[in-house]
């Protein structure tokens, strides 16, 4: 497993409690597209821009059960400001997501389209999305390991 994703497992795992669905006032969410995994856990890392990397330590962690929908939002409870996130399905339901020996997912993960960007990037600058009353969601795309 890679150091990112270990990060990333790690914390969602210690520090991620069920989450009832409350925002910030300003009604901010998470655009989720392609679930394939109804009832599956999805593990959420919110990372504010200033930490500048995925090694930082996330400045929230959600835990969610995946609905039935493909697509779907999620509230987010943050302020505004400029976040990058990763999520993962926790198919296995160890708390952790699953890579093989090169380090890549086996698992359906996915992380924040940036803002002014068409794909999302592995890359945690790329990855910034700004979240505000004029632009109040930020999207994530599941990507599904072959």
């Amino acid at each position: 497993m890679s150091r990112i994703h270990r990060s990333l497992a790690f914390v969602c795992l210690a520090g991620a409690a069920l989450w009832s669905g409350a925002c910030a006032a300003e009604n901010l969410t998470l655009e989720v597209y392609g679930n394939q995994s109804p009832g599956a856990s999805l593990y959420v890392a919110i990372y504010r821009a200033e930490l500048d990397n995925w090694d930082a330590t996330p400045s929230q962690t959600l835990r969610h059960s995946l609905p039935d929908e493909e697509d779907f939002s999620l509230a987010l409870p943050v302020e505004p400001g400029r976040y990058a996130v990763r999520a993962f399905i926790d198919l296995d339901q160890d708390g952790q997501l699953k890579t093989n020996t090169r380090g890549r997912p086996q698992e359906p993960f996915a992380s924040s389209l940036g803002d002014g960007r068409t794909r999302p990037a592995i890359d945690f600058g790329k990855s910034i999305v700004t979240l505000s009353a004029q632009s109040p969601a930020a999207s994530i795309s599941l990507r599904y390991p072959r």
